[in-house]
């Protein structure tokens, strides 16, 4: 009499939701982290409220998160911060990292990347390509 030999069937939802049980214990372990910080939490909340409120960015009265922004913002705040990556310009206007890339990558012609820091292209300032920023303008921005 021979053995039958049982198959195992790989089901793909069984990964998915290990991964998912894996992560869920992560963001457990990070919420137990934070809890001491919590109110520290809460008062950067109201201050970056408070200052999208004064900037006139996103919501003024319900303190929600807003990724409004416009490309003038990001022209306007990368003249006067050449050389910023777009995670300080997300902090700057109190947005994500993605909507700032997105604005970026839409609008590319109008900017110059060099190592992921971003300049306003100006070819009547003889800033057109990464070659025309200077050194000392990328050493500046690392300071």
């Amino acid at each position: 009499m021979a053995a039958t030999k049982k198959v195992v069937r790989f089901d793909p939802q069984d990964l998915l939701d290990e991964q998912v049980a894996l992560i869920d214990e992560q963001l457990e372990e990070i919420d137990r982290r934070l809890a001491p910080y919590k109110k520290h939490l809460e008062v950067k909340q109201q201050l970056l409220s408070a200052r999208r409120a004064l900037l006139g960015h996103g919501p003024r009265t319900t303190g929600g998160t807003s990724d409004r922004l416009h490309l003038e913002d990001i022209l306007d705040y990368l003249k006067t911060n050449p050389g910023a990556a777009p995670s300080q310009v997300a902090e700057h206007f109190s947005v994500s990292q993605p909507t700032v890339s997105s604005h970026l990558y839409r609008n590319k012609g109008r900017f110059i990347n060099k190592d992921g820091r971003y300049w306003v292209r100006d070819p009547k300032e003889g800033l057109d390509t990464a070659e025309d920023i200077e050194e000392d303008d990328d050493a500046a921005e690392e300071d």
